[in-house]
């Protein structure tokens, strides 16, 4: 923490947003059932600290207004999505699992992130860099205990290697904690010698468990966000020699693992020949399959309401139908949803909420790229990656993840900020 007079009341409070914060960011690659049990710590401490008007300042002031629009407005949309929904159930859980859409933009932008030096918002990346190194280790301890009673590596891949969460979302973590190590080896944040090579054995370990877990979203995440690290490198450090080593092990790595990882080229190599030879088989368990076949039919709804579509509470209702209607009966037992958050939030809120979606990570996305601030840039682009194939935002695990850390890296964005 920045070493600031402030009266001991709100040093308090403001010393234990700064440990929830930590806590939290900790939690993410760990237990989901203790994010809402934070979070509500979070809202609680901002609720009993009071000053309101001095929160409204904060929130007006800066320039920061216009984001704080933007940030929460497609929860806005999906409230007024109540009135031309008939599934009220669904829309009240929905609108549930949304929720941080909205407070964790109101508790953060009206707190004075100011009082947090660099120091301070680096230890909350270091905390959710141990979150995700704790979750790799535990999970491979499960797979050990479960390789000991049935001797495969099957234990070792997929949703196997991963005790906590689904390995899409668990690999979204560990690439963006990828960014940050490399961000912060880079522009030399860390000073001790023997953290730079404990911190470089990390990324190299997170890279491998990545591939582990074999979430194919999740591979070609970490291949597109390599590349930009890659690019990122060569502007900060204009070494072109050392860059095009690093391009070169990057892809034998790729190479390798190709070769000796025949699980995980396997569940990659399937998707292709599944797409080649069962184009019109609708009920293949193919994942890749499986998405082809419910974009097609997303379309389908989105054509039929395509201005503000089918509202809150009716998507999985409508995506049901659709399926029973088409003869898809493995997405219909399975309740699947529209695997990717812009048909997900089209087929709800039609084109006013697609575009609304839209601009939420492209104005953010030129903010980053003309302050500059690249770790911003690189969570952005990451998440984005993520939720154009899987509907991240319908799950906790997505939702929070994305409004904690697109809050707290904006209002961040003066300690972060790269120098020119």
């Amino acid at each position: 923490m920045s070493k600031l007079k402030i009266p001991k009341r709100e040093a308090i409070h403001q010393q234990a947003f700064y440990y929830l914060l930590l806590i939290q960011s900790f939690a993410f690659p760990l237990w989901k059932r203790i994010t809402p049990i934070i979070l509500s710590l979070i809202v609680l401490n901002w609720i009993m600290e009071f000053n309101f008007k001095s929160k409204t300042k904060l929130l007006i002031s800066e320039n920061k207004l216009p984001n704080f629009f933007l940030f929460i407005s497609i929860y806005v949309l999906y409230v007024i999505g109540l009135i031309y929904t008939s599934n009220f159930a669904y829309a009240s859980f929905d609108l549930e699992v949304k929720l941080t859409f909205l407070l964790i933009p109101v508790v953060f932008f009206s707190s004075d992130f100011s009082k947090f030096d660099k120091k301070s918002i680096i230890k909350v990346f270091i905390s959710f860099i141990g979150g995700c190194f704790l979750s790799s280790i535990l999970s491979m301890l499960h797979s050990y205990y479960l390789y000991q009673s049935n001797n495969t590596s099957f234990w070792f891949f997929y949703s196997s290697a991963s005790a906590f969460h689904h390995p899409s979302y668990i690999s979204m973590y560990l690439i963006f904690a990828m960014t940050i190590i490399v961000y912060l080896l880079i522009n030399d944040l860390i000073k001790n010698r023997k953290l730079k090579y404990i911190f470089g054995l990390i990324l190299i370990w997170f890279f491998i468990y990545v591939i582990m877990l074999s979430s194919k979203a999740g591979i070609f995440s970490l291949i597109i966000g390599i590349v930009f690290l890659l690019g990122y490198w060569i502007i900060k450090k204009r070494n072109y020699l050392i860059s095009i080593i690093m391009i070169i092990i990057f892809i034998l790595s790729i190479a390798l693992g190709a070769n000796k990882i025949p699980l995980v080229t396997n569940r990659i190599t399937s998707s292709f020949q599944a797409l080649k030879s069962n184009k019109n088989d609708v009920n293949i368990e193919d994942g890749t399959v499986q998405r082809m076949e419910i974009w097609k039919t997303s379309l389908d709804i989105i054509k039929d309401h395509f201005l503000i579509g089918v509202g809150t509470g009716d998507v999985k209702d409508e995506l049901l139908a659709h399926y029973d209607k088409k003869g898809m009966t493995f997405a219909k037992a399975n309740n699947l949803n529209a695997h990717g958050q812009f048909f997900q939030t089209f087929i709800t809120l039609g084109f006013i909420g697609f575009l609304n979606l839209v601009l939420m990570f492209f104005i953010p996305l030129f903010q980053a790229i003309k302050k500059p601030n690249y770790i911003y840039l690189f969570f952005i682009i990451i998440v984005f990656i993520n939720i154009l194939v899987e509907s991240m935002f319908e799950n906790q695990a997505g939702v929070v993840f994305y409004t904690f850390f697109n809050s707290f890296l904006f209002l961040s964005s003066k300690q972060l900020r790269d120098q020119q």
